[in-house]
Formats: structure tokens, C-alpha cells, sequence
């Protein structure tokens, strides 16, 4: 089994890199880091970017039927994960050595760059509970989040590593946690800038799709030239209730669908026509029907559907066909399936749906653009807490002043890549 799993560990490596080496954003705050314009906030930002690519990777590479009698066994788990996590884990801590010593030159201190332990432990913990899930699709979900978590978090041990040698050296040092906008209320409660020792105890903890980032900033003397906090409080959001199937509806469901499995992706459908990968979720219903003609018509039914559906706990798609009808479909936390439910009609149908704010990437997905493409979508238009977006074939800009190396930047990156290479338009604006 450990055969299989080193395998399979080679195929994900394999793909990994291709998504690395591909990867706009990061081939940019590469460049930076190595000419050292790059801060250290921004080596928070590329382990982020490196666990989104590498749960990326063993999504498109890891399935049930990959394994033997479809289960993921601790031995499997642990050959593919471990050896990737090594990598990452090398990789950030060079990324981060290599900018500190261009950084420290600058400012005339000559410390060694201090090298973080590997967290051995959480990572066969992460490998158990991923074996002991009640389906390997679970498991295998487990696997992409926590391989994302760890590697986000390298360039968090190595500042805590350093900030504690550099404190203990006699340099004044600061922890810094900056949010990536509007998170959660844990995230912006803890966000500041504490001198090293005052720090809360948690300050280096994130949860899953965190996008905060932490820095330690050293310097010679006793300057401390920054506040100790900045953080607002945070606005209450008041969510719309989710959709609850009856049992009869729950029954029906369960007819049509084949295999019901946990599914961990984002977006839109990507596995088009394979019931295999559809959780169980309502039907969609028919609203209303329009003049397909009418622009304004479309553009209203949409922005409607956008206002109620930008709060909701879980994933719906508004979908206007060809012939002018109106569809709600509806989804799961991270997930709609308005290819399953629709079929053709979703062929040169103008669709928006909503991403939920703990599974956004700010932008499109992977998944939303096969779809946007694979339908030859007139317009396909998603929205979150922070963002509305839109791709087209009816007109043909796209952005050209992305400029901040942030995380919410990482998949707009990644959209406006593929538009450029398809010959579509697509923007993004604040809600």
C-alpha cells in the first residue's frame, strides 16, 4: 500500500509544480522576494499561495478510486502527504531566509536566519484523523484542507522561530497579524501589532480558509514606533436561512442521485454529467420566464437574485436560459450544481451565483470558469461579502492595475491568467 501511495505522492508533486511554475502571483512575489522589494508579510503570502496550490493539486489527483477497495488507509495517507509537506516546509524556509538576509543587510544586523522545526506530530495526527474518516472522499478532503493549513503556517513558525531568537539577541521585535478585510470576528479581534512577549498566546492560530497574514519586524535600538492595536470591531452580518428539503423532497433526491459522497471543491459544477460527485441538495425551481432579447431584463433578474442570495449559508446559482427562463438552483456550503440540474439549458445561459464567505477565494474558481467555458456561458457573474464579479463574451477588458501581493488577490490572478488565454472578458469590483 505504501507503493500506491508514494505513486500517487509523485503525480501530486508532478502537478504541484506545473500549478507553481503557472501561477502568475507567484512567479511575481518570487521575482520580488529574490530582489528583495518583497517585505516578510509577503512569504505569509506565498506559503498561502503554495497550500492553495498543493490542495489544488491532490484534489485533481487523489479520488476514492484511486485506492485500493476505495479506502484511505493511514500508510497511503501518510506516503502522500508527509514527502509533500517536506517540500513546502523546505521551500517556505528558504523563500523566507533568503529575503531576511537581503532585508537584515539593508538594516546592518547579522543574525543567522533561524530554521523552524517540521511539526512531524500534526502531520501524522492529520494522516489518522484522515484515515478514520466514514468515506475515503472525506478523507481525502481532510488530506487537501490540512496539506493547505500546514503549509500556510511554515512561514508562521519560522516568524515566530525568529522573532523569539531575535528578541532573545537584544533587538526590539514586534509580532504583527494583519486580516485580509472583512474576516471573522476572532480574526479581527486578535489582528495588531504587539511588542514580542506581549503578544495573545494564539496569535499564530488560523482556521481553515484563514487569510490573515503574520510578521515579526526587528530592529536595532529602542524605537517602537507602532501602536499596539488597530483593529475595528466587527460588522454583524445577518444571514438569510438555507433552503430545508422535506422528506418526501429528501427521498426524491436520493432516487436520482447515484452515489452520494462528500465533495470538496468550490464553485460551480466542474465534474460535468457525473452524478458520482453530486451531493444531495433541492431541485431548482422554474421562477419566471423573460424576453432573452431584453438586457435590462437580464441584468435586473440577476442583481435581485445576487442581493438575496450574498448572504446565504449556502451555495445558489441563478440561472436565465436561451429562451428567457429564470432558474434558482441550490446548493451546499461550497458547491452548486446548475450543470446537473439544468443539463443543456445551461448552453449560452447568462448565470450568477453567490460564494460563501468562509469558502470565497475572492474570485472565481477553477471549477467556475470550466464550467463559464464548457457551457459557452454568455455571462457567468459571482459574488461574496467583498466582491462582485463577471465573466463574458460580450466585451473583452480585463483588469490591468493589480498591483497588491495580498491573498484575496491569489485567485484574480489565476481568472484574469485564464481570460487572457480564452479570448474573454472579465473584471472584478467592490460590492
Amino acid at each position: 500500500m505504501e507503493d500506491i501511495g508514494k505513486e500517487l505522492c509523485e503525480r501530486v508533486r508532478e502537478v504541484f509544480e506545473q500549478r507553481n511554475s503557472s501561477n502568475a502571483f507567484m512567479v511575481r512575489l518570487k521575482d520580488e522576494i529574490a530582489r528583495g522589494t518583497a517585505t516578510m508579510r509577503d512569504t505569509s503570502l506565498y506559503s498561502q499561495t503554495l497550500g492553495i496550490n498543493l490542495r489544488r493539486a491532490i484534489k485533481e489527483v487523489v479520488t476514492p478510486d484511486e485506492l485500493p477497495d476505495s479506502t484511505l488507509y493511514y500508510n497511503i495517507a501518510h506516503s502522500i502527504l508527509e514527502p509533500l509537506l517536506r517540500d513546502t516546509y523546505e521551500d517556505v524556509n528558504a523563500v523566507c531566509a533568503e529575503l531576511q538576509r537581503k532585508l537584515d543587510g539593508k538594516a546592518g544586523i547579522h543574525l543567522a536566519p533561524q530554521k523552524a522545526d517540521f511539526p512531524a506530530e500534526r502531520v501524522r495526527a492529520a494522516c489518522g484523523s484522515a484515515s478514520t474518516r466514514d468515506t475515503s472522499a472525506h478523507g481525502i478532503e481532510v488530506l487537501e484542507r490540512t496539506s493547505e493549513n500546514i503549509t500556510a503556517a511554515f512561514s508562521d513558525d519560522y516568524m515566530k522561530a525568529n522573532a523569539d531568537f531575535r528578541s532573545r539577541a537584544g533587538l526590539d521585535t514586534y509580532i504583527e497579524r494583519r486580516t485580509d478585510g472583512k474576516c471573522c470576528p476572532w480574526c479581527t479581534g486578535i489582528a495588531g501589532r504587539y511588542q514580542y512577549g506581549t503578544e495573545p498566546h494564539d496569535i499564530f492560530r488560523r482556521h481553515d480558509n484563514c487569510g490573515c497574514t503574520v510578521e515579526y519586524v526587528s530592529a536595532r535600538g529602542r524605537q517602537n514606533v507602532w501602536s499596539k492595536r488597530w483593529a475595528s470591531e466587527p460588522k454583524k452580518i445577518e444571514y438569510s436561512k438555507p433552503t430545508v428539503l422535506t422528506k418526501e423532497q429528501a427521498a426524491e433526491l436520493e432516487k436520482r442521485l447515484t452515489i452520494e459522497k462528500k465533495d470538496g471543491t468550490i464553485g460551480l459544477g466542474a465534474k460535468i454529467g457525473d452524478a458520482k460527485y453530486v451531493k444531495l441538495h433541492d431541485e431548482p425551481k422554474l421562477v419566471k420566464t423573460i424576453d432573452p432579447t431584453d438586457v435590462k431584463a437580464i441584468q435586473k433578474e440577476l442583481e435581485e437574485f445576487e442581493k438575496w442570495a450574498v448572504g446565504s449559508k449556502i451555495e445558489n446559482a441563478c440561472v436565465i436560459t436561451a429562451d428567457g427562463e429564470v432558474y434558482y438552483c441550490y446548493g451546499t456550503k461550497n458547491r452548486v450544481y446548475p450543470d446537473y440540474d439544468l443539463g443543456d439549458k445551461l448552453q449560452r445561459a447568462h448565470v450568477s451565483h453567490n460564494h460563501v464567505r468562509s469558502e470565497t477565494e475572492f474570485s472565481f474558481s477553477n471549477d467556475d470558469f470550466d464550467l463559464f467555458y464548457n457551457y459557452n456561458l454568455a455571462s457567468l457573474r459571482g459574488i461574496d461579502f467583498k466582491y462582485i464579479y463577471e465573466l463574458s463574451t460580450q466585451f473583452s477588458e480585463l483588469p490591468n492595475d493589480v498591483e497588491d501581493l495580498i491573498y484575496e488577490n491569489v485567485q484574480h490572478f489565476e481568472i484574469i491568467r485564464a481570460a487572457q488565454s480564452y479570448g474573454v472578458g472579465y473584471r472584478r469590483s467592490l460590492r
